[in-house]
């Protein structure tokens, strides 16, 4: 693709969520057995599978929940399981903790200092660079209501 230029909308947001009738205290606590299946996405394909990866190294937990783990797909599946019950816990971005937050326990965002920033943007194309809708939304995501609207639904 051609991009012209790139529009900075956020940061994106790691989580851990779990299935309505379940609770988690803090995220260290993924060590206790009783979260048998611990769902991330794969790291080999999904940016929050990388930061997940990333957070269970850097906090200890990657051999504390040994073959607990089930790598999936997707966060999509990751949600899919969690709203079926099928797992314990998963790992999702917040955007998705939000979207499904009534299906689902909980969440718990993870210390971002715990895992790669995940630079979320959009980009406008070199052909439309002239466009006014073009310039219209440039102009829009820089505005604080923008910014709101971003931050609400987790970026």
């Amino acid at each position: 693709l051609d991009i012209a230029a790139y529009l900075p909308l956020g940061s994106g947001r790691l989580v851990v969520a779990w299935p309505s009738g379940g609770q988690l205290g803090a995220p260290l606590g993924l060590a206790d057995p009783r979260f048998a299946r611990i769902a991330q996405p794969n790291p080999k394909a999904a940016i929050y599978g990388i930061a997940a990866t990333e957070f269970l190294e850097r906090s200890g937990l990657k051999d504390k929940i040994g073959n607990r783990l089930q790598v999936v797909a997707t966060v999509p599946q990751v949600s899919a399981y969690l709203i079926s019950g099928e797992v314990d816990a998963g790992f999702i971005n917040l955007t998705e903790a939000l979207g499904i937050q009534g299906k689902i326990g909980g969440y718990l965002e993870i210390d971002p200092a715990l895992y790669s920033p995940i630079r979320i943007v959009g980009g406008v194309l070199r052909p439309q660079a002239g466009e006014p809708a073009a310039k219209a939304l440039a102009s829009f995501i820089e505005t604080p209501e923008a910014q709101a609207i971003l931050r609400k639904h987790g970026l």
